[in-house]
Order: structure tokens, then C-alpha cells, then sequence
């Protein structure tokens, strides 16, 4: 909702004119601290209230920003904005309910608002309601073409309920108009960051808790660069359109490439290290340069002659040269394959004969393809282990230890596997707390080296041991994720997660400085 409302209902006060100035500028708690004392003389202004309202809702005291708002409507029923805020209000602590009440109250007051139907749709996509969740974003882009927001959620519903070509159009529809949207940090910024995304291959659909995700490729910043100190703007390169942008590029005062995949998303990398070569520009993290080469292929060129490192065979060839690439390579049985582009378990099997190639190809749909030579490296006999430590700045931080009973360990475990067994629990906390001691010194050394060659500001190094205690890397690049989702089951990651955090972030500030 916008805010502050700068009423002309009553004369106005430098203790008014004080909040409506704290409150632009994003101090909200001395907004507060003014509002209150306004409330002492005019209770019965409902624009005060709504005021009051939004800064206690910028710094989440919701119950006391849902009192304001029913206060205000108390006091004037016909007012779309108390409505409206107490609808967000009741989203921000999900209840979807009530916020769609809100809403639907706010828009019967006026239907012209085309924030208050993409609001509406927003809950409505979050209550699985896609039908009429896309029905009230569509109205919203009827009422304000350029609402960036909606086209994104809209394309979202759209990829999700498989209609792809649709969602498509949707979606460079609204990047045409307008290619970015900002996350306005609700105190004082530290920074304001331009965050690079690429849609040439790359997505927006919903997840399996209906939120709105961009699909892969792509590191995400929201435990990186976190809303509470950093404003931050996302702008989607599609084509060449950054190139004819570039005078109207937000303010910034760092740029961060969150493109992480070369395989997804080449032509966007290419165009940003374009824009990048050619312009002056603000401080960077991830030079496109650099993540260009991170492909699995390029990775195996560079770095499978490391000494006490062990990178498997890496071969990529299109679907109808696939078998002969192999064959001709001398690859033994079993290998890995998996479809270019893709992360984690998916399109990934082990193969076991040359014959199950032709029945892999027959069930998985791509142009082309990796074939990685499978290592089976287990963990105490009967387990598997993967390691991941993330490379900041050129410091590394160790992430996770997951243990598991299959080959492609994967991070879903952790909810029932290693969830059920303390040892594994206690393994990782072992890794967490000195992995510098879990894996050796000179493996340390070994893995801080890598840096020079990969020569990226943020990637993550999946790995694990050996017999003899070398080095098997299974996948390096930027495209892993960071995030606390893990620590609700297993609470004891949250202080090694959170000094990921506060590494990024120190890193994002020592770079602005550095100018």
C-alpha cells in the first residue's frame, strides 16, 4: 500500500511534517516515535493511523499495525487504504483469510486500485486458488500495464499449470515494459544493489508451497543480501534489451550476477560481460567472464590435472552423437548422465550398461548431454557423503555434510535419514565446527587454490574424500543454494549458515568501499 498518506484533513505540524520525512526516508521507528505523539491530540484521524500502521508493519510489529488499521476503519469504513494495509498486514503473518476479506473490502470501496487486485491475486495463489488467483492479477495489468510484479506471478501460475507457451509470452510481455522491480529495504540501506537475472532459458513458476521461484540457474540472495539492510533491485536481461537500458538502470551502488548456469543461460552472461566491458559501472560480484567457464566440461578441462584433486571425466555431446561420443571416449560402465542444464537429481541416472543409453534417451527429453564417469566412493561401506563448503571472497566457509543411503546425495534427507541418526548429525557437526581437521591441511590448501583458477567473487565446491584422503570433487559453480531451510530440522547448522551470510554481506560492503 502506499505510504505515508500526506493528508491535507487537518493542519499540518512540524511534528506531521518530521514523521512524513522519517518515514520517506525509510526510519521507521522514528516515524513511530512522531505518529505517537500526533495520535495524543487527532485519535480520530484514520490517515494518521494508516501511517502509524505502515511503519509498525515495515519493522513487523503486526499486531499492534493490525490494531491501527482496524482503528482507522473504526473510524472511516469507506477508506480503500485501512483496508488494504490490514490485508497486508494479515499476509505477512498468513492469514490468507482474513487478507483476502481485506482486500476484496478495500477493492468493493474502489475496483481501480491495481495494487490492491494484485494483492488479492497473491493470496489467492498462496491459498491454491490459481483460477481466480491469475483472474485478479490480469485485472491489475488492466488497471497498470507495467506492473512487473503481476506479469511475474501470472507467468508463474501459467508455467505451473502447464501452459508454458502462454506463460512465456506473459512473461517477455512484461519484461518489455519494464524489466525491473525493486525490494525496498525497510530501514536504512547499507547498499542499493542491481541484482542480474537471465531469462533465456530460465523461468518463474511455483514451488510445492505455491511461492513464486525462478527456475534454476541462478544463485539466490535472499540469505546473501538480506531485505532488512540492503535495497535491492532485479532486473531480467531477455535478448539484448540491457544493451538499449542502459540509461535507465536504477540507482545502485553494486552490481551482483546472480547467473550461475552457462548452460541455461549463455547469451544472458555474454550480454551482461557485453554491458560490463563497455560501460562504466558500479563495484561486481560474479564477473559473467568468469561463470562462462564454470560449465561441467570446462570445469573437468580445467582443474581434473590438480594434484591430489580428482575431477571425473566430464564428456557433453548431443543426443544423436551421444553413444558414439562415449564409446569412442573408452568410459567405462557405470557412468553418470544427465541432461545439460539441469541441477541437482534431476534428468541425473546412473547407467549401468551401453544399452540402457538408447532407454535413458527414450524417457528423457534434451538436445544434449554430460557423461561423467561414476566414482563409487562410499562412506563406513554401505553410505555416501557430500561435502560442501562455499568460496567467499576467496575465504571458504563450510555448508553442509550430508550423509545418505544413495549414490546422488541430495540435500531431502535431512528430514528423515539424517534426521533418525545422531551419528550422521554428529559427523557434520564435526565438519562444521573445524573442517580445516575433518579434511587435512593440505586438502585445505588444495581446495583454496581452486580459486585462482575460478576466479568468481561467490561459488560452492561439492565434494567428498577419498580412501587414500584425496579430493573427489563432484560439481563447482555459483548455482548452489544458500539458505536456513535445513536449520528447522536440524538447528545446529544456523550459526555456520549465518556466517555465510555476514560473509557475503561483508564482502558486498568491502567491494563498495574499495572504489
Amino acid at each position: 500500500m502506499p505510504a505515508p498518506v500526506d493528508t491535507l484533513k487537518h493542519k499540518k505540524s512540524d511534528t506531521w511534517e518530521a514523521a512524513i520525512a522519517f518515514h520517506r526516508r525509510g526510519k521507521l521507528a522514528e516515524a513511530e516515535a512522531q505518529y505517537w505523539k500526533l495520535l495524543l491530540e487527532r485519535s480520530d484521524d484514520d490517515d494518521l493511523l494508516i501511517n502509524l500502521g505502515s511503519a509498525l508493519s515495515g519493522q513487523e510489529k503486526f499486531s499492534q499495525a493490525i490494531l491501527c488499521f482496524r482503528r482507522a476503519i473504526a473510524i472511516n469504513p469507506e477508506n480503500w487504504r485501512s483496508h488494504g494495509n490490514l490485508g497486508n498486514a494479515f499476509r505477512r503473518v498468513d492469514k490468507l483469510d482474513r487478507a483476502q476479506a481485506s482486500y476484496q473490502h478495500a477493492i468493493a470501496i474502489d475496483d481501480s486500485i491495481a495494487m490492491l487486485h494484485y494483492y488479492l491475486g497473491d493470496t489467492l495463489r498462496r491459498k491454491e486458488k490459481l483460477t481466480r488467483a491469475a483472474s485478479s492479477l490480469r485485472k491489475a495489468l488492466e488497471l497498470q500495464p507495467d506492473y512487473i510484479d503481476a506479469f511475474i506471478a501470472l507467468s508463474a501460475i501459467e508455467e505451473t499449470t502447464g501452459n508454458h507457451d502462454q506463460a512465456r509470452k506473459t512473461l517477455l510481455e512484461g519484461m518489455s515494459l519494464r524489466p525491473y522491480y525493486t525490494e525496498i529495504c525497510p530501514g536504512k540501506a547499507l547498499a542499493r544493489t542491481l541484482l542480474f537475472f537471465g531469462l533465456e532459458d530460465c523461468r518463474f513458476r511455483l514451488n510445492e508451497n505455491f511461492n513464486i521461484k525462478i527456475s534454476g540457474g541462478h544463485f539466490l540472495t535472499t540469505e546473501l543480501l538480506r531485505r532488512q539492510k540492503f535495497t535491492k533491485n532485479h532486473y531480467h536481461i531477455t535478448d539484448e534489451n540491457l544493451l538499449s537500458d542502459i540509461s535507465s538502470l536504477p540507482p545502485h551502488d553494486l552490481i551482483v550476477n546472480t547467473i550461475a548456469c552457462p548452460d541455461r543461460e549463455r547469451n544472458s552472461l555474454e550480454i551482461l560481460s557485453r554491458y560490463l566491458r563497455e560501460n562504466a559501472h558500479a563495484p561486481l560480484i560474479n564477473a559473467p567472464k568468469q561463470v562462462l567457464q564454470t560449465t561441467r566440461n570446462e570445469n573437468y578441462t580445467r582443474l581434473h590435472n590438480m594434484p591430489g584433486m580428482t575431477f571425473p571425466l566430464t564428456l557433453r555431446a548431443k543426443r544423436l552423437r551421444l553413444f558414439q561420443t562415449i564409446e569412442k571416449s573408452g568410459l567405462s560402465f557405470p557412468i553418470i548422465l544427465r541432461r545439460v542444464g539441469t541441477q541437482s537429481a534431476v534428468s541425473t541416472q546412473k547407467i549401468e550398461t551401453s544399452d540402457a543409453i538408447a532407454d535413458y534417451l527414450d524417457t528423457t527429453e534434451g538436445d544434449e548431454f554430460y557423461a561423467i564417469e561414476f566414482i563409487d566412493c562410499r562412506f563406513k561401506e554401505k553410505y555416501f557423503r557430500k561435502l560442501r563448503l562455499f568460496c567467499i571472497d576467496g575465504k571458504l566457509y563450510p555448508a553442509v555434510c550430508h550423509i545418505d543411503a544413495v549414490w546422488n546425495v541430495h540435500g531431502g534427507n535431512r528430514k528423515t535419514l539424517m534426521k533418525k541418526n545422531p551419528w550422521m548429525q554428529d559427523e557434520e557437526k564435526h565438519f562444521l565446527e573445524n573442517y580445516t581437521a575433518y579434511i587435512g591441511i593440505e586438502n585445505r590448501r588444495r581446495l583454496e587454490s581452486l580459486h585462482a583458477i575460478i576466479e568468481l567473487d561467490f561459488y560452492g565446491i561439492d565434494f567428498t574424500l577419498m580412501e587414500d584422503n584425496s579430493i573427489l570433487i563432484f560439481e563447482l559453480n555459483a548455482a548452489m543454494r544458500h539458505s536456513f531451510v535445513h536449520a528447522e530440522t536440524l538447528p545446529y547448522l544456523t550459526p555456520y549458515l549465518s556466517k555465510i551470510s555476514d560473509a557475503f554481506e561483508a564482502m558486498a560492503l568491502r567491494k563498495m568501499t574499495a572504489r
